[in-house]
């Protein structure tokens, strides 16, 4: 009975074919807008759950209430020397590991030279997270001298070769602070998806991080300690003992704090908290090339997919309610000859389904032809999204075609089920209340439209203004030049570029912000 309907569907949905074909293409580009959108959310939705233990890892951060700078006062990190007392200080950690992150340091492999994205680490990290073992030792970073790299890095390095040839090779790691450190590539893990807080090109053991200067006061951010709890801990346990460790280790700069008067109040201005992985965001880790789509930017391109999906069905739902009215003749023959109700009202809802389900598809290859030249748009880094084998997935890969095409389809089915038969053979059949249906969905049809295009109209003269405004200087003849987000290092290169640029004489001035004049 079914294949009997399915076939009976398409052979009208032939015999109509400008009309499926408009219903086909209005609920597509809904579909193909809708899709994007979906995508981008379980995007961020679903940042670090690739981890397997990663309900159970934690990051220290520190809340610094006595802070004179913004960047001071919730700092996910510890100068280096506290990393024996944090290891003493909570022994109900199965695993702890330090993360730096150190801006593109270059990398020296055979007569190539480029900069990558560097993070160090202890040889725990890998066990701590999953980032999967593709070729080399699973003892890797046991050794300062050995180095972890990504696929994406291997791929680039070997070139025409097999990436697992790297493995044993030596490579040269500058930095200005060390020179140059000769390592070993140990291991190729798979590259960290785009919706993961941790990002780097390669691992390298901790004891090979440059160290800051003892008056530097940007050490607090030098070290990111991350803890894998057993499953039967008791956070407030560890809570305990990070208070108690806090009152220890900060203890001289809480006390220069309340000697300058900077800190008034009883109890201490510092204060350590647990960041469950599930609760970081991109900003809580240091480095400008993690990729994150912030939630307004979400909220604001959820809303016209949400509006042309919206627009596409009740497109989709008119074409269908008015198609079913004119088969009046049909359905007299049908019941002549026999047929039930129920009979008539499934061959009606199964053409419904068949339409919305070529409707899907259609959808998804126009979504998975626009993703590249929308991701083009983005500007974030390393940022990715595309589809994944998961329940919400195929719900709605399955599930929204047959809901549209059973609701688009049931109403017209039930109502033409009920057509009179010597009406209907006589074309003289007209069901009440269709009018009414109709009328709404058209309503609903155009505001979705009268709304995405006035949208469209703001931001199309928001974009103009912008062009034209006057920011204030004149663009011509000047450069603007990005310099790493790290505190430290943006300070220290800021100042040296400055000196040099100043010697210049092609150098007409300079300055130095933290945000572009009319961005």
């Amino acid at each position: 009975m079914i294949r009997h309907n399915i076939k009976l569907a398409w052979r009208r949905l032939v015999k109509d074919a400008a009309t499926s074909a408009m219903s086909i293409v209005s609920l597509s580009l809904g579909v193909a807008c809708a899709s994007i959108v979906l995508l981008l959310v379980q995007n961020e939705s679903n940042r670090d759950q690739f981890h397997e233990k990663g309900s159970r890892i934690y990051k220290i951060v520190t809340n610094n209430l006595a802070g004179e700078e913004s960047w001071e006062r919730r700092i996910g990190a510890f100068e280096r020397d506290a990393w024996p007392s944090v290891e003493e200080a909570i022994p109900e950690a199965e695993l702890m590991s330090r993360w730096q992150y150190y801006e593109r340091p270059r990398v020296v492999h055979g007569d190539e030279t480029v900069r990558r994205h560097a993070s160090y680490v202890d040889h725990t990290f890998l066990e701590m997270f999953d980032f999967p073992l593709l070729y080399g030792s699973s003892e890797a970073l046991r050794s300062p001298h050995e180095v972890v790299i990504t696929r994406a890095m291997a791929e680039k390095m070997a070139g025409d070769n097999e990436v697992q040839s790297l493995i044993g090779q030596d490579v040269g790691i500058l930095s200005k602070k060390s020179g140059r450190k000769d390592v070993t590539i140990s291991a190729i893990v798979e590259t960290p998806p785009s919706n993961s807080s941790l990002q780097f090109d390669m691992l390298l053991h901790y004891d090979q991080a440059p160290a800051m200067a003892s008056d530097d006061p940007y050490r607090v951010i030098e070290m990111v300690v991350f803890l894998l709890v057993s499953p039967d801990a008791d956070l407030s346990v560890i809570q305990g003992r990070l208070d108690a460790f806090g009152d220890t280790f900060f203890e001289k700069r809480i006390q220069d704090y309340r000697d300058s008067g900077r800190w008034t109040k009883p109890e201490s201005p510092i204060e350590l908290e647990l960041l469950a992985l599930p609760d970081i965001s991109a900003g809580d880790m240091l480095g400008d090339h993690i990729s994150s789509v912030p939630t307004p930017i979400l909220i604001l391109l959820s809303i016209p997919g949400l509006m042309v999906l919206i627009a596409g069905c009740a497109n989709f739902a008119t074409i269908t309610v008015g198609r079913s009215m004119t088969k009046g003749r049909e359905i007299g023959i049908r019941k002549v000859s026999g047929a039930q109700r129920w009979s008539l009202i499934r061959l009606s809802v199964t053409e419904s389904i068949l339409l919305s389900l070529l409707a899907v598809g259609l959808g998804l290859l126009i979504a998975q032809v626009l993703i590249p030249r929308f991701l083009s748009f983005v500007p974030l880094p390393n940022f990715s999204i595309g589809w994944t084998l998961s329940a919400e997935n195929l719900i709605y890969l399955l599930g929204f075609p047959v809901v549209i095409g059973t609701l688009a389809g049931l109403y017209p089915a039930h109502v033409i089920s009920k057509l009179d038969t010597v009406k209907a053979l006589a074309g003289e059949a007209s069901p009440g209340g269709r009018n009414r249906l109709m009328r709404a969905l058209i309503v609903v049809q155009f505001a979705a439209s009268l709304f995405l295009v006035a949208s469209t109209h703001i931001i199309l003269e928001q974009t103009t203004y912008q062009q034209r405004i006057h920011r204030g200087y004149d663009p011509e003849n000047v450069m603007t030049i990005r310099v790493p987000s790290a505190p430290h290092l943006a300070e220290l290169l800021t100042a040296r570029f400055v000196q040099l640029a100043n010697q210049d004489p092609d150098v007409v001035s300079i300055l130095a912000t933290n945000r572009l004049p009319g961005s």
